[in-house]
């Protein structure tokens, strides 16, 4: 205990790890020099590293929906995982302790969906300057059909930290540029493989940047959780989109 200076967290985790990773071999534990964390973000770095896509995919969610869900939500959510890969990934981090369950469905420990949430905020940031999407793929970062908490919620702690971070890094018209760029490459891979939450993603994206949308193309693309609701979309091409869970303007 005095390792972790009676972090219950860490107190949670580390007999999972020993249990798992040293088949509950305390002294190999110890011998093995991993005992000593500077903080929980190391405990969670060494934890996160270990899991499985799925795992990791599971854990994005979890911290995107900010309260508890049920397995049956997240069968929904996710993409590219059958329901039996979710309920092991579910499976397995339960066993890891990182994750909690609840009345409510099963959750993420507060310190933990920060530490999520953070990596989730990173990679988002590097795949809109890369213009190689993966994680805008396949998750969702604000649920436009959320209850307005949960999406105001989702908006302030992983939308806004991306937004802050290209405005403070890039012009507007860099930002612009290459907005229109992914979305003419989504365009051309959409043909082949599909873009999942993409579309949604980078409309709720630029209408957080407070970029005029007069004129963008989103033509062909499927269209997912986008929040439309008070936004002007003046010559917007919705040409053969697919809709799902998007909230459109009142009429």
């Amino acid at each position: 205990m005095k390792h972790y200076h009676g972090n219950p967290l860490a107190l949670q985790i580390v007999p999972a790890t020993i249990k798992k990773l040293f088949n509950g071999n305390i002294r190999a534990f110890l011998n093995s020099g991993t005992t000593v964390f500077d903080d929980i973000d190391d405990l969670l770095t060494q934890q996160f590293q270990r899991l499985s896509k799925p795992e990791q995919s599971v854990m994005y969610w979890l911290a995107i929906h900010r309260q508890p869900v049920w397995e049956s939500d997240l069968i929904e959510d996710v993409l590219g995982l059958s329901p039996k890969d979710i309920r092991s990934a579910l499976n397995s981090l339960s066993r890891r302790c990182l994750i909690q369950s609840t009345h409510d469905g099963v959750t993420l420990q507060n310190v933990v969906m920060e530490y999520i949430s953070e990596i989730l905020i990173r990679k988002v940031i590097h795949e809109l300057e890369s213009c190689e999407l993966d994680i805008l793929k396949t998750h969702a970062i604000i649920q436009a059909s959320a209850p307005d908490f949960i999406r105001e919620n989702q908006t302030q702690m992983l939308l806004k930290p991306v937004v802050e971070y290209l405005c403070k890094n890039q012009t507007q018209k860099v930002i612009e540029r290459k907005f229109r760029l992914i979305v003419e490459k989504l365009r051309t891979e959409q043909l082949e493989t599909p873009v999942g939450y993409a579309g949604g993603n980078l409309i709720n994206l630029l209408i957080q940047l407070q970029v005029n949308l007069t004129g963008y193309d989103f033509s062909r693309l499927p269209i997912s959780q986008a929040y439309l609701q008070g936004v002007e979309l003046p010559q917007v091409n919705f040409s053969d989109c697919s809709f799902d869970k998007t909230v459109f303007p009142n009429l």
